[in-house]
């Protein structure tokens, strides 16, 4: 299933239903809506996901862009058009819910919608004789070589962000995934990567690239276990697109066609999104021909650190945890998956091709993860290894109790 054609989504500090993390269906009926959160800790930017054929069921015609309000007060939202008809699929929003508590949100059509902070962005630069343009779609290149595609691209390809991290993905054959740290919480990837600038491979007063990738899966990078083998998600017929982009959330396409797993050759779409005040990113994958193929999403392991475990009713976790940053100091990664999805976990070097790798090993057909990026100079929390773990349960603690919709 695509991340796009779920109705909404729990985790963390998201709302997200669907073959996640847990479901919770708003009830049917007029008026306004109590958004209630089950659990005993407080949530800032807590996302609600709401189909426009819901709000069309409660009498909000698509023909006004019908704003959410609490006790008065325009709530930040966007409304997204996830299959590109021109017509838009989703309201979406956040909120900030004390632990135990409940907001009541009402709409207005709005006729004047004001311009909000942007909160998360998606940034691919086209480098050309004239300059850096951003641009919204593009062409994978066919090379390994990251001189070549540094040479066509900003920081090498499409980065994504909000507020706390931002991570990136190299538009070539190596399809890698990166992590941009930050040290203030705001959005930079606009002016990463110009030429002539000190490079991003060097603390500055924003933060830098904080990981090595080499020839590991990195940051969430994706390879399918196919008949014995691993095989590296890429092809030589690929594409990005952004399908959408907000001050709550912003989703982009990978599109791979004709990737060779031997005896056959399928298309895959990579799915991305962002959403504001978390720190991480989520992923969907939609196969053409998904028989036979274990989807694997790595984490990168180049500094021989402990792999550790976590669960949940559920949610899984898959988490290292010590001085692995390119500044030599403190940072937590993790793999979350739906406790339903996992298979099994890998934790070993079976490949050659793709070394230094632990990875969850998930169904084909529910292929959704998040991938978590924790650097001590983006959050005191993060310096301690308890710590980071205490986020992380408080995470799954989330994701096993979503936020309750109800229609007065």
């Amino acid at each position: 299933m695509n991340l796009i054609t779920m109705k909404y989504l729990a985790i963390g500090s998201a709302l997200i239903l669907g073959l996640t993390f847990g479901c919770q269906e708003a009830s049917q009926s007029d008026g306004s809506l109590t958004v209630s959160n089950p659990t005993a800790l407080e949530q800032t930017s807590a996302q609600v996901v709401i189909p426009v054929a819901e709000l069309e069921s409660k009498g909000m015609t698509a023909d006004a862009q019908w704003a959410p309000h609490v006790a008065g007060e325009i709530v930040p939202f966007q409304y997204d058009d996830l299959d590109l008809d021109g017509k838009p699929d989703e309201l979406v929003f956040a909120l900030d819910l004390p632990a135990n508590g409940t907001e009541t949100v009402t709409f207005t059509a709005a006729e004047n919608v004001p311009e909000f902070a942007p909160r998360t962005h998606i940034r691919l630069g086209k480098k050309s004789e004239s300059g850096i343009s951003p641009i919204t779609e593009a062409a994978r290149l066919v090379t390994h070589v990251h001189e070549e595609t540094e040479a066509n691209f900003q920081f090498e390809g499409v980065g994504w962000e909000n507020e706390e991290v931002a991570f990136r993905n190299y538009m070539d054959l190596r399809n890698g995934m990166d992590i941009f740290g930050k040290t203030e919480a705001k959005l930079y990837l606009d002016n990463v990567g110009l030429d002539g600038d000190e490079s991003y491979h060097e603390l500055s007063d924003w933060g830098m690239d904080i990981l090595k990738v080499g020839s590991s899966l990195g940051a969430g990078s994706v390879a399918f276990w196919y008949q014995d083998s691993l095989i590296r998600l890429t092809s030589d017929d690929a594409d990005f697109r952004v399908i959408s982009e907000g001050p709550v959330r912003s989703t982009f396409e990978l599109n791979f066609r004709a990737v060779d797993l031997g005896d056959k050759k399928i298309d895959v779409t990579h799915t991305v999104s962002i959403s504001a005040g978390t720190w991480y990113y989520e992923a969907d994958l939609e196969l053409s021909d998904s028989e036979g193929i274990v989807v694997v999403p790595g984490l990168v392991n180049l500094h021989e650190m402990e792999d550790h475990t976590l669960g949940s009713e559920s949610a899984e976790a898959l988490f290292t945890f010590g001085e692995q940053s390119e500044n030599a100091d403190v940072l937590g990664m993790a793999l979350m998956v739906s406790a339903n999805n996992l298979g099994t976990i890998m934790t070993d070097s079976i490949s050659e091709e793709i070394p230094n790798t632990y990875a969850f090993l998930l169904n084909p057909t529910t292929s959704h993860y998040r991938f978590y990026a924790a650097w001590e100079l983006s959050d005191e929390r993060f310096k301690e290894e308890t710590s980071f773990e205490e986020f992380l349960r408080n995470e799954m603690l989330i994701s096993d109790s979503p936020l309750g919709l109800s229609w007065n």
